[in-house]
């Protein structure tokens, strides 16, 4: 029998890792070669390129780059799967680490899970809210 988690059980976990800006569990989560597709315009505007390719670089962004690790919070509203495919939709609450501004959105995700970890994931959220909140005081950015 494996202890491989079913992939809806994988996508609660990763909520949860992410939550904790656990990076070694987020790192056995991910596959070596994972690629995220954020929205094109948050690479248009500098945020992120688009892909993010590899475990290591992803999940310095989704711990470091954007959001204090302290009062992060996950809830995740939907959650359902087509075998290694899973759908989630999830609340963010952080504060935007470069500013220390409330940040609260919205996401919509794909999650493509393979040999029991995330190999590819996609995800939407209101980027005009982000963007405002992300690049406050980068007015060349605007």
């Amino acid at each position: 029998m494996s202890n491989e988690l079913s992939p809806v059980d994988l996508i609660n976990k990763h909520f949860e890792s992410k939550r904790r800006c656990d990076q070694v569990e987020l790192t056995n989560e991910f596959a070596e070669d994972v690629r995220c597709w954020p929205p094109a315009s948050a690479e248009r505007k500098g945020i992120v390129s688009c892909p993010i390719e590899g475990r290591e670089r992803l999940v310095e962004h989704m711990t470091t780059e954007m959001y204090e690790e302290e009062g992060r919070t996950w809830t995740i509203t939907h959650l359902f799967a087509d075998g290694n495919l899973v759908c989630a939709r999830a609340r963010l609450h952080a504060r935007v680490a470069a500013t220390g501004d409330e940040y609260d959105n919205t996401y919509s995700y794909i999650f493509r899970v393979e040999n029991g970890r995330i190999a590819e994931m996609w995800e939407d959220f209101d980027t005009a809210y982000a963007f405002e909140k992300l690049l406050a005081g980068h007015p060349a950015s605007h």
